[in-house]
């Protein structure tokens, strides 16, 4: 324990037994926040971690259950089950609001994979080569560590770093490095414009379904 905390645990120390729950865990906030663990801040207090830890989550009670506990009209467990409850919720709606989000970010990634090989010209068994190829060229680099250490700065446009992941490709001058360039590009820029590898791969996934489809 830090001993400029020493003067606060011991005031702390002579006003524990007189505190209700919910003063103790306004009391214990900023001695935890400065630094004293939950065990340390037990050992000093006398009483059992398992406490200090009910006592922190109570710190989160919202006003009105604050209000119900000083009443007396619930208990401080009964606070804490709220509160994580809350917590759950909020997690849940969270977590929701992601997979919408992602599944928006999945099906415009296809519409970009699809719209890039209508720009390049490329005919769709030659696409399903080269989204095949892109694919086992990610998951290779992915395994090997070797994907690009850096990201594309933030202020390009996604047709921008397409041009630009383009340009630092190799060229091809038969039908197997005609695969072997554009898969190389599509990895290349599909990393760069879809750096989530769920949203990537799912968006990859996508497009393949539709040219399968063809």
């Amino acid at each position: 324990m830090k001993p400029d905390l020493l003067p606060a645990v011991t005031i702390l120390q002579s006003q524990w037994p007189t505190l209700s729950d919910l003063d103790r865990s306004i009391a214990i906030t900023p001695v935890l926040a400065a630094g004293t663990s939950g065990r340390q801040l037990a050992a000093a207090l006398g009483c059992s971690e398992a406490l200090i830890r009910l006592l922190k989550q109570l710190a989160k009670a919202s006003p009105e259950d604050r209000r119900q506990l000083r009443a007396g009209l619930i208990s401080t467990r009964e606070v804490v089950r709220r509160i994580k409850g809350g917590l759950e919720l909020k997690a849940r709606k969270e977590h929701e609001a992601k997979k919408l989000a992602n599944l928006g970010a999945t099906e415009r990634g296809a519409k970009r994979v699809m719209r890039w090989f209508r720009d390049e010209g490329i005919s769709c068994p030659y696409a399903e080569q080269i989204l095949i190829e892109a694919r086992r060229k990610l998951a290779e680099a992915e395994m090997s560590g070797a994907l690009p250490k850096e990201k594309a700065p933030a202020r390009l446009k996604v047709g921008d770093i397409i041009h630009l992941c383009g340009r630092v490709v190799p060229a091809f001058s038969d039908a197997f490095s005609f695969v072997e360039h554009f898969a190389r590009w599509l990895a290349l820029w599909a990393f760069h414009v879809m750096p989530d590898i769920q949203v990537r791969d799912g968006a990859l996934d996508i497009a393949l379904d539709q040219l399968s489809a063809r």
